[in-house]
């Protein structure tokens, strides 16, 4: 193929690279709230911040200094109030856990101090706006976890045996149709109210390191998620276990019966090696 050849393809593929971006994005689920929003795919949380410039500074750079730091502080406050808005359970926020544990909000504000600033605009008139993140899993996880969720030795599993006894690698969980939303504590449950997955099956270790599940909105995106593996079972949720928006699903008994008859799919919910697929 000559150069020119190669040179007329370029913005081919350059679009080709910006519409899978936009795809992939538009597949991630993104949850707004006040003063933020959470991307629960990738387990993200981002807050913003606005400072002015007092008019008691010295100068312009002291001026542009105290307006940024103001914006910080203010993005710091912002980052608490969307972790205290994000639903624990789906009768819970974390407000509502933070109120129960009185030295958690110290611990939630000591940690806002140490989020990411990724990104710094400067406005007219010496406005400064800044935008922190935050990992919703790893520390803050650790730290806004009910405790039920407890460390589970992993079953051993032969990947041997695992290949030839044809052992799913991922449960995905399509909600499609029912209007859910993210929950950090999800539950699914069978047609009698039964517990199939929720947190006496999650492993502390996994919860924390990577939440008990991801929440995607496409299928496709969620069959190639490293958590569904080269064989998941994709499971349709036949109803909602609640009238809250957020939480938990109802699936069928039968379905219900696949996932819980095998030891291999328990250690799978141990290892929250689970995918929710939602609207």
């Amino acid at each position: 193929m000559s150069s020119n050849s190669s040179i007329k393809r370029l913005p081919l593929i350059a679009l080709c690279l910006f519409l899978w971006a936009a795809w992939a994005e538009a597949s991630n689920y993104t949850g707004i709230y006040k003063r933020g929003a959470v991307d629960w795919s990738n387990g993200v949380i981002e807050a913003k911040g606005i400072g002015f410039p007092p008019g008691t500074a010295a100068n312009s750079a002291q001026a542009r200094s105290l307006a940024k730091g103001s914006a910080i502080e203010d993005a710091r406050k912002s980052l608490l109030s969307v972790i205290e808005q994000l639903p624990l359970t789906s009768e819970q926020s974390v407000k509502d856990y933070i109120e129960m544990n009185g030295s958690l909000r110290k611990d939630l504000t000591s940690l806002c101090l140490n989020a990411h600033l990724c990104d710094i605009a400067y406005g007219d008139n010496g406005l400064v706006a800044v935008t922190l993140s935050l990992r919703l899993y790893g520390t803050l996880s650790e730290k806004i976890l009910p405790q039920n969720i407890k460390v589970i030795p992993s079953i051993a599993q032969e990947p041997r045996n695992q290949k030839k006894n044809g052992a799913y690698t991922g449960i995905i969980l399509d909600c499609r149709g029912l209007r859910k939303s993210p929950v950090l504590v999800p539950k699914v449950v069978d047609e009698d109210g039964v517990e199939v997955y929720g947190p006496a099956y999650a492993s502390r270790e996994s919860a924390v390191s990577f939440g008990m599940a991801v929440w995607l909105k496409d299928i496709s995106f969620a069959r190639a998620n490293s958590r569904a593996g080269d064989k998941p079972l994709v499971v349709k949720a036949i109803g909602s276990a609640e009238k809250s928006r957020a939480g938990n699903i109802r699936i069928s008994n039968a379905d219900a019966e696949k996932i819980s008859g095998q030891a291999a799919n328990l250690d799978l919910m141990h290892r929250c090696r689970v995918i929710f697929v939602l609207d």
